[in-house]
């Protein structure tokens, strides 16, 4: 699986949250010759996030917000309108 679909998979999963190193973790026991860095998953974000992103379409409102209302690398994800 590519880095897009460990992201895509890893966000839609319902968990408390997305955090960066984690996901990082994820993806290098996946493909352990991955570049992997903190751009790649600020571009992945931005793509999700903004309206005229390339996946925006592919996530819900409430995951678009919960990226949104992250200032750091972890993403906490809203259920039921409660922040994890």
């Amino acid at each position: 699986m590519k880095p897009k679909g460990i992201i895509f998979k890893y966000i839609n999963e319902d968990k408390e949250g997305v955090e960066y190193n984690e996901l990082t973790k994820i993806i290098l026991e996946v493909n352990p010759t991955s570049k992997r860095n903190s751009k790649q998953w600020n571009w992945y974000k931005t793509q999700i996030t903004l309206k005229k992103g390339k996946y925006h379409s592919e996530f819900s409102q409430e995951i678009i917000d919960s990226i949104l209302a992250s200032k750091s690398s972890k993403i906490k994800l809203v259920k039921n309108n409660v922040i994890n």
